[in-house]
């Protein structure tokens, strides 16, 4: 299918190919569940016409508009049950219908193939029954002693190191180490600074998951879950972040480590180390985010699967940043987020380029070039917009969602 081309791409960089459903199939499954999801916000929206203000409010939780030209995710972290939705049992029975139909969508898509689909879906329905409990177990979770649906991992913590940092040399006790599922993070900042990275990064995590199920899942897997044998597990394997209390600290210290250029950066994975380096900026967190979510992808990608060394030396370097610079394009919402988008700014500049600049590098000579060809090219900033324009047209052009 063309969504998965760029995938593809990626997945063979790093050795960890599967088998992508047909595009007749995924077209399928794909209509059947924007049915699915027209007809609830049908029914919804008829059900609150003849409603009280306080029943419409309670309606609106689950009214969902998913446009033609992004990708519509649910992350985990924000499917939170709604206390109100019992009040009303007609409205009630509609959204736990309609999340059992998802999750029947969800298992027929496994069977199809679709698996990227399925477990996305399972994510969804969680959004409209936060009890459903075959989509708590698959994805891995438990009841504990008080009927709360929690993953088998610790809770997330902010501590003072007992040890001297084994990068950037911080002293024991001289930072903190925040441990959350996925991540550790040392850092200089407060501790409720750090926590909230880590809420960041976790929550963006589980969408990377959804959004890249193909590359990190093994074929096969959730098929098995779905049949009972097993379920998602959180890996004992953290990722690593180093997270400065500010710009002038991050600076000054990687300077002084000898890394170049980092006067001009606003964070960077370094794949030697395995460690994303950022700073705090409150004033301008909006804009550091747009780092912080390429960055990331770069680390999930390089840490998530069996890669192989040196894979982009040589040519496909565009694939490696073009799907980091899709996953940059996330906009969050209450319960929701999305994914490229006709507005999206990556993709202004890739049409500028082409439209009005008439920059167009050929397809086979973008994928031929390495690392060292792409990064001192000198029209490197062209050839970045024109790797975004083509992650977002392989990712949502099956229905022709772009112009």
């Amino acid at each position: 299918m063309i969504r998965s081309t760029l995938l593809a791409v990626a997945v063979c960089l790093t050795t960890h190919l599967s088998q992508p459903p047909t595009s007749g199939q995924n077209k399928r499954s794909q209509a059947e569940v924007e049915k699915v999801r027209d007809d609830f916000q049908g029914k919804l929206k008829q059900w609150a016409s003849s409603q009280s203000n306080d029943a419409v409010t309670t309606a609106g939780a689950f009214q969902v508009v998913f446009p033609p030209d992004r990708q519509t995710l649910f992350p985990l972290d924000l499917a939170k049950p709604n206390p109100s939705l019992s009040r009303f049992p007609k409205l009630e029975s509609l959204v736990d219908g309609h999340a059992e139909a998802l999750f029947q969508l969800a298992r027929k898509s496994v069977g199809q193939g679709n698996t990227a689909l399925a477990y996305q879906l399972l994510h969804e329905v969680l959004v409209h029954d936060h009890e459903h409990k075959e989509a708590r177990r698959i994805l891995g979770f438990v009841q504990n002693s008080k009927k709360e649906w929690v993953r088998p991992t610790r809770k997330t913590t902010a501590r003072k190191a007992s040890t001297k940092h084994s990068i950037v040399g911080w002293p024991r006790g001289r930072y903190l180490n925040v441990d959350s599922a996925h991540y550790r993070i040392a850092t200089t900042a407060d501790a409720e600074t750090g926590l909230a990275m880590a809420r960041k990064l976790e929550r963006w995590h589980n969408l990377w998951r959804q959004l890249y199920f193909d590359y990190w899942a093994a074929e096969g897997v959730l098929q098995r879950w779905f049949e009972g044998r097993g379920g998602e597990r959180v890996s004992t394997r953290k990722h690593r972040v180093v997270f400065f209390s500010s710009r002038d600290e991050y600076v000054n210290t990687l300077s002084e480590l000898g890394v170049k250029g980092v006067e001009v950066s606003t964070g960077y994975y370094n794949e030697k180390q395995k460690t994303m380096f950022f700073y705090h900026d409150p004033e301008n967190e909006q804009a550091m985010r747009t780092t912080w979510l390429q960055e990331q992808a770069h680390q999930l990608f390089q840490e998530s699967g069996v890669t192989k060394k040196d894979a982009i030396d040589n040519s496909n370097i565009w694939a490696v940043e073009a799907i980091a610079m899709y996953f940059e394009s996330m906009s969050e919402f209450e319960n929701r987020a999305t994914f490229g988008g006709n507005e999206s700014q990556r993709l202004q500049y890739a049409r500028i380029r082409v439209n009005r600049q008439g920059f167009f590098v050929p397809v086979e000579k973008l994928i031929a070039m390495g690392r060292r060809e792409f990064q001192s090219n000198e029209d490197v900033v062209s050839l970045y917009s024109q790797s975004a324009g083509l992650a977002h047209y392989l990712m949502l052009a099956e229905k022709r969602r772009l112009s």
